[in-house]
């Protein structure tokens, strides 16, 4: 394996620090809304002072109003659900290990592990990085980031969408392999099966 291509830390997620992602993620992922609500109440705010038919004052209103109600109740869905994670766990530390290969994460809640291409980007702030997906996130502070850490990280957002066929217990790379079995762990697997999703 290559130099440092694995990295292990333990984060305490506890419920600042969730709410403080989950406020960034709401800002971040309502950018359109957010907008929409902003031209909607320059409309409603522009037709109201207007000689329009006034049938279009209250649409305009209306449509504000639930573009505010909606972007209320998703702000508060999620700070609910960041209080209510931290609320379920006796113990808030969560184990994230990182390698070439992609992230997981593990917790009294439960463990999973997903590839680098299940993530869409990295959002920097200076206190944390977000690894984001489709509705999710990974939080990881930068007081426990280093450059090894960063660099893994980058790296593998980087070649997320690298096809090269790699075992998919322990990510060797299985490019010019001849016998149906990973020479690193000795996971079996089917060549052309590989090649095909090679070519994807």
């Amino acid at each position: 394996m290559n130099r440092h291509t694995e990295r292990t830390i333990s984060v305490s997620y506890d419920e600042h620090l969730l709410k403080r992602a989950a406020r960034r993620y709401w800002l971040r992922s309502m950018a359109i809304p957010l907008f929409l609500l902003a031209i909607t109440l320059l409309f409603a705010a522009v037709v109201s002072r207007s000689e329009l038919p006034t049938i279009v004052t209250p649409v305009a209103w209306t449509v504000s109003g639930t573009i505010m109600i909606g972007l209320i109740y998703s702000y508060r869905q999620g700070m609910s659900v960041a209080t209510r994670f931290a609320a379920s766990m006796d113990d808030t530390t969560v184990t994230l290990r990182f390698s070439e290969h992609g992230m997981a994460v593990a917790s009294e809640m439960g463990c999973g592990e997903s590839p680098w291409r299940a993530y869409q980007c990295i959002w920097r702030y200076d206190d944390m990085w977000m690894i984001v997906s489709w509705q999710r996130y990974v939080i990881v502070p930068t007081d426990q980031q280093d450059d090894e850490l960063r660099d893994i990280i980058v790296r593998g957002m980087a070649n997320r969408h690298r096809r090269e066929p790699v075992c998919r217990k322990c990510g060797y790379d299985l490019r010019g392999q001849i016998a149906p079995r990973c020479p690193e762990c000795g996971e079996p697997f089917d060549i052309d099966l590989l090649e095909a999703e090679r070519k994807v």
